[in-house]
Order: structure tokens, then C-alpha cells, then sequence
């Protein structure tokens, strides 16, 4: 079994993959997944770690501390379907997190104890979204967008031919029982991200994952792309049916790395 994401509105990719022709494998629609693009502010208060917040301590990781946060990220994987076996080499230079510093991780803990994590993950240098036009209204209107963008410190969009400076809040893991520590963690890394060359922080979350309930109210796009699980006919029905019950998406919503897709 496979799993793969289709953008909403690119209905002639959507129909050729489910037309089961030449030989396609089976596409079962799963969910939606959801992705924020979140602007970034090009001056922005510092912000001084390590720092206390509603009883939470934020702190940067460190080398020292990745056994310790790699334990956290299976502990709370097991309540996601499809949750990474996250391991100290995918944070190599060739492993599948590959650009992504110890230091990246900004991690929250209560009593002393990781309850959150949250981490910007920079992949300027290996991959890059390039603008290649805009909509006959957007490009009218985009000198007076990046006009008033400017007044208000905001990310101006880019010329055409231009790459997206993006960075993605990966890793977003919260222990079940500190949800209310989610807004605090994406406020401090979107804190954290502005004041420099980024335009936009981007967020990827399963429709069904708790932590859209303690998503803040914050400006920027949302995009909607189908999350499908394939099946090949050597995999059994049984199995992709199991993954496709409503009452298990809403148990153990799906895990996908924005960054890795």
C-alpha cells in the first residue's frame, strides 16, 4: 500500500489516477490534507530561548537532546496512522529530515518533560518552489498587495521566475494531554522565522488531527490536497478498507511530513 497526495482542482490528474486504466493501481480518497501558509512578518520582535510561557519552558534543541526527542516522537506516534520510525540518521545530511538541525527543534516541556515539538525546516538549498505566473487579477493587483504588505511588515509575493522563501513547521508533535501548548509553540517559531529572508512559514495537517481544534486564528492561505491510500492488487482489501474507516481516521488520524512530500 501507497499513500499519495492529488491537489484539489487538478480534476483531470484526479480522474486520469482513478480511471483505473493501463494498468493504474486502486486510489481510495482517504482525507483531506490541509496546509497553511502562514506570512511572515520581515521585522519582528526577538525572541530569547530559553523563555517561559503559560507554565511551558521553549528551549532550541540540541545534539544532546535528540535520544530524548526521538523517544517523544514514537511515544506519541502510535496514536497516528502512518507516523515516521523517526531515527537519529534521518537527521543526517542524507537521511530523510536531511537540512534539518538539532537546533531547528524548538521544543516545549512541562515538569521537565517534552510535551511539544515544532521545527523550521529550511530546504532553500535542495529544493525550491519557483513562481511561474499569476492569475490576470493577481498580477494587476500585486504592486498594490506588496504596497500594503510593506506597510504592514508582511511577506510581499514574489516576482515571476522568483523561488518562494518557505520554511516548514515540521514536526508538529504534541502529547495528547498538552494540546494547549500548540499555539504557543507555532507562535514562537513563527516568531523565530520572521525578521529574515522567509516569506512564509507552511503547516500541513490531516483534517481529522486534533490539533486543528487548537489552531489560532492567524492570517494566510490554506490549501487542500486529497490524501489517497493506493493499493496494487498483491495488497488485500481487507487492509486498505481498515485505514479507510471513518471511526480509525478520527482514532488515529494520519501523519504526513509536509517537508518530505
Amino acid at each position: 500500500m501507497y499513500l499519495t497526495t492529488i491537489a484539489n482542482g487538478n480534476e483531470r490528474a484526479w480522474k486520469l489516477l482513478t480511471s483505473g486504466r493501463a494498468g493504474l493501481p486502486e486510489y481510495h480518497y482517504a482525507c483531506d490534507y490541509l496546509s497553511f501558509a502562514i506570512p511572515l512578518r520581515s521585522s519582528f520582535k526577538p525572541l530569547l530561548l530559553p523563555t517561559q510561557q503559560a507554565g511551558y519552558v521553549l528551549q532550541r534543541g540540541s545534539p544532546e537532546q535528540m535520544a530524548e526527542l526521538i523517544r517523544f516522537w514514537r511515544n506519541c506516534g502510535r496514536e497516528m496512522s502512518f507516523f515516521p520510525a523517526y531515527q537519529a540518521s534521518d537527521f543526517q545530511s542524507d537521511g530523510r529530515m536531511r537540512g534539518l538541525r538539532p537546533s531547528d527543534i524548538l521544543l516545549a516541556r512541562w515538569r521537565g518533560e517534552i510535551v511539544g515539538t515544532m521545527a523550521a525546516w529550511d530546504q532553500m538549498s535542495f529544493r525550491q518552489t519557483v513562481v511561474h505566473g499569476y492569475g490576470h487579477l493577481l498580477r494587476r493587483l500585486r504592486p498594490l498587495i506588496n504596497a500594503w504588505s510593506r506597510l504592514r511588515s508582511m511577506s510581499e509575493l514574489p516576482r515571476i521566475g522568483q523561488s518562494l522563501a518557505l520554511r516548514f513547521a515540521a514536526l508538529p508533535i504534541i502529547n495528547r494531554e498538552h494540546t494547549d501548548c500548540f499555539p504557543i509553540l507555532l507562535q514562537a517559531l513563527r516568531q523565530l522565522c520572521s525578521g529574515n529572508r522567509h516569506r512564509y512559514l507552511v503547516l500541513g495537517l490531516a483534517e481529522h488531527d486534533r490539533l486543528h481544534q487548537a489552531l489560532p486564528r492567524l492570517p494566510g492561505q490554506v490549501y487542500r490536497t486529497r490524501l489517497c491510500l493506493v493499493r496494487w492488487p498483491d495488497t488485500p482489501e481487507s487492509q486498505v478498507n481498515h485505514y479507510l474507516q471513518t471511526s480509525f481516521l478520527h482514532q488515529y488520524p494520519p501523519y504526513l511530513e509536509l517537508g518530505s512530500l
